[in-house]
C-alpha cells in the first residue's frame, strides 16, 4: 500500500493494516479477523467512509502491477466478468439483479496482468456494477442504435481502450485476452495497427465477401500442423491430453452499412478432431491481430490463450479462498472497498502457487520474510532453521501442509486453498511470538 493517497495519513495506515488483518485470515469476517471491539468498529469505519473510493485503494497495487510489467517482453492483458451475490444480505443497499434476475449482487470486471507462462502479475483495473432494477425494455432496433458507451459490453471496449493507451507508454508487446464474452467488433475495429494486440475468442462466424463464412473459409484453407497439451482437471472432468490441428488465416470483414471500414484480423482454429469417446471436443475459433503464417506462431497464440484460465483462478481464489460473497456490509460502496483489498490479497496467494510451480528453485525470500519462512520452516520440520533460505517450493509445500495438503506421490502440487488456510495457521504463529516477545532469530 506504499503510495496510497486516501486525503488523510490515518486513512493510509488504517488502509494498510485492514490489508495485513485481511491477508492473516483471508476467509474470516471482519469481527473474527480483528484483536477487538474496537479494531473491528475501526474496519467498518474505514469502509463506509464516502471521503475515497475503491479505485484510490487499488491505485497503488496497479503502479506496482505496472512496474512488474515493465521487466516482460510479452503480456497478456486478460479480462473477464464474474457476479458476487449477495442476495442473502438483503440489508445492503446499492445492489442490483444479476443473470438470474431474482438474485441480488455486484458484477466485477478485472483485468489481470499475466505472463506466457501463467504467471499473475498482479492486477490493471477492477469495474463493478450494479444493474438496475427496472430496466426499459427495447427492441431490437432500439438496442443496435444505443452509443456503444451506454451499453454493459461497453465495458469491454473500454478495457482495450484502457490497455492501448498503457502499450504505448511499454517496451513489452500487450495482448488484450478475452473469452466469447469480449467477441465486440469495435475492439477488432479499434485495434488494427494499433500498438495494443488482441487475442478474443470468437462468438460470431461472421460473414466475409461473396457471403462465405469465417469458420469454413479456414477450415477449407491448409493445416499448419498439430499441438497437443495436457488440458487440467477440472470440477467434473479428468486432465487429460488433447491433440488439435491448426490452421490459420488473415481475412477481411467487408464494409457494411454498419461497418465503415473493412476490418482485416487473422483467425486461427485450434480443432481436436478427435476426442475420447464421452469427451466435448476442445476446440476454439481465435481472432487476434497477431500474426500466424506458420505453426509455431499460431501454436504459440493458442498457448497464450489457454493462459486465460488463469483468470478463472483468481476468481475461485477471491470467491472461495477470501470469501467475499460472505461479506456483510451496509452499502455496495462499502462491498467495494472490502473486495478490492481482498483483490490484493487474492492476487498474492495466486502468484505464490503460481510462483512455486513455475520458479521453485527460487530462493523463498523472493515472497516470504525471514520471519514467515523461518516459522513455516520450524513447524514444518521440527528443526532449527538453516542459515541459507530454502527453495520456494519446499517452503510452499510445507505452509501447504499446514492447510491440509498432505504431499503424497499422486496429490500434485499444492493449490491455493490449502495454501491460504496454512497460511493463516503461520500468521497465528507469529501473532503468538510477538505476544511472548519471542521473535524468531
Amino acid at each position: 500500500m506504499a503510495g496510497v493517497a486516501l486525503g488523510d495519513q490515518r486513512l493510509n495506515r488504517r488502509s494498510a493494516r485492514l490489508l495485513e488483518t485481511m491477508a492473516t485470515h483471508p476467509d474470516a469476517s471482519i469481527p473474527a479477523r480483528s484483536t477487538d471491539l474496537a479494531e473491528s468498529m475501526a474496519a467498518y469505519r474505514f469502509l463506509a467512509n464516502e471521503r475515497f473510493d475503491e479505485q484510490q485503494i487499488l491505485s497503488p497495487h496497479i503502479e506496482k502491477t505496472i512496474a512488474r510489467m515493465s521487466s516482460e517482453p510479452v503480456v497478456l492483458c486478460v479480462e473477464d466478468t464474474t457476479q458476487l451475490d449477495y442476495s442473502e444480505q438483503t440489508q445492503t443497499t446499492g445492489l442490483g439483479p444479476l443473470y438470474k434476475e431474482f438474485r441480488r449482487g455486484l458484477f466485477l470486471h478485472p483485468m489481470l496482468a499475466v505472463t506466457p507462462e501463467g504467471g499473475c502479475l498482479g492486477v490493471l483495473s477492477a469495474k463493478f456494477h450494479a444493474r438496475e432494477d427496472l430496466r426499459p425494455k427495447m427492441s431490437s432496433g432500439e438496442k443496435a442504435k444505443r452509443a456503444i458507451e451506454d451499453k454493459e459490453s461497453y465495458r469491454w471496449l473500454d478495457g482495450y481502450r484502457c490497455m492501448n493507451a498503457l502499450a504505448q507508454t511499454m517496451p513489452a508487446v500487450l495482448i488484450y485476452v478475452a473469452d466469447r464474452e469480449g467477441d465486440m467488433e469495435a475492439i477488432l475495429a479499434e485495434a488494427e495497427g494499433q500498438r495494443g494486440k488482441v487475442l478474443i475468442r470468437a462468438r460470431h462466424d461472421r460473414v466475409l465477401e461473396d457471403d462465405e463464412r469465417m469458420w469454413d473459409t479456414v477450415m477449407q484453407g491448409p493445416m499448419l500442423g498439430t499441438q497437443e497439451f495436457t488440458m487440467a482437471a477440472r470440477p467434473g472432468i479428468k486432465a487429460r491430453t488433447v491433440h488439435q490441428t491448426l490452421r490459420a488465416q488473415t481475412i477481411t470483414l467487408p464494409e457494411t452499412r454498419l461497418r465503415i471500414h473493412p476490418i482485416h484480423v487473422t483467425v486461427i482454429i485450434a480443432n481436436e478432431d478427435h476426442p475420447p469417446e464421452g469427451q466435448k471436443a476442445v476446440s476454439w475459433t481465435l481472432v487476434t491481430t497477431m500474426p500466424a503464417t506458420n505453426l509455431a506462431e499460431a501454436a504459440k497464440m493458442v498457448d497464450y490463450y489457454r493462459r486465460r484460465w488463469v483468470i478463472e483462478e483468481y476468481f475461485k481464489v477471491l470467491k472461495t479462498g477470501c470469501a467475499v460473497e460472505k461479506l456483510q456490509l451496509e452499502t455496495a460502496e462499502g462491498l467495494k472497498k472490502a473486495i478490492a483489498l481482498y483483490m490484493i490479497v487474492a492476487y498474492r496467494i495466486l502468484f505464490m502457487v503460481k510462483a512455486s510451480r513455475e520458479t521453485p528453485d527460487l530462493s523463498c525470500n523472493v515472497i516470504f520474510d525471514d520471519q514467515e519462512w523461518k516459522i513455516i520452516y520450524m513447524v514444518g520440520t521440527k528443526k532449527k532453521p538453516p542459515a541459507t533460505p530454502p527453495r520456494l517450493r519446499d517452503i510452499v509445500r510445507m505452509a501447504a501442509k499446514l492447510g491440509g495438503y498432505l504431499g503424497r506421490k499422486g496429490d500434485g502440487l499444492p493449490g491455493a486453498k490449502t495454501l491460504w488456510i496454512g497460511l493463516g495457521k503461520i500468521r497465528s504463529y507469529i501473532e503468538v511470538s510477538a505476544v511472548l516477545g519471542e521473535p524468531v532469530k
